[in-house]
């Protein structure tokens, strides 16, 4: 023989209440973890020398930096695809060597009949090819660069960024426990 027991818990609407808080909380958690990401992000910032004044194609390095809501909480984090070059400018890099640059035209046979030299801004930078940089409005053209020291601005940033928001994050920390 089987008995069944039947029981019935009123929760007093906590269901409810519980919907109506989170929909309090979710647009102030965003706004308040948003503000400190925007703080170390342009603490983050602060530590990118000043550019070039040079016009072109790609962002700035400054402009790389961004930050985003994530699910735990959110991120800061520099854009390669605004800045392709940031990897090497944040964690440093060989020396670099110009590549053949230009193009050989050849003829039905295969043979190359003549040989036309890349150019860039109405220069020929010859058939070694050649770098090109823009340092305070110049364009500059070498055959190759040494290596270059990492800059980690991100770990910089993100130190100096803690150190100004901790008291915004206590205070966050202590609202988030209290709910």
């Amino acid at each position: 023989m089987v008995y069944f027991i039947e029981a019935k818990l009123d929760d007093h609407g906590l269901a409810e209440k519980l919907e109506s808080k989170a929909s309090e909380i979710a647009p102030q958690y965003k706004r308040r973890a948003s503000k400190m990401l925007f703080t170390i992000e342009n603490v983050v910032k602060n530590f990118i020398p000043r550019g070039q004044h040079c016009q072109g194609k790609g962002g700035t390095t400054k402009s790389a930096i961004k930050h985003q809501l994530t699910g735990d909480g959110g991120q800061v984090y520099a854009d390669e695809n605004t800045a392709t070059w940031f990897k090497w400018f944040h964690d440093g890099r060989g020396p670099v060597e110009a590549k053949y640059g230009g193009t050989f035209h050849r003829d039905k046979s295969g043979k190359i009949t003549h040989y036309t030299p890349q150019t860039y801004l109405g220069k020929k930078i010859g058939g070694a090819g050649a770098l090109h940089f823009c340092i305070y409005g110049k364009h500059i053209f070498v055959r190759s660069v040494k290596a270059s020291k990492p800059n980690p601005v991100m770990q910089k940033g993100a130190q100096e960024g803690f150190k100004k928001i901790k008291p915004e994050l206590d205070s966050f920390t202590q609202w988030i426990t209290e709910l």
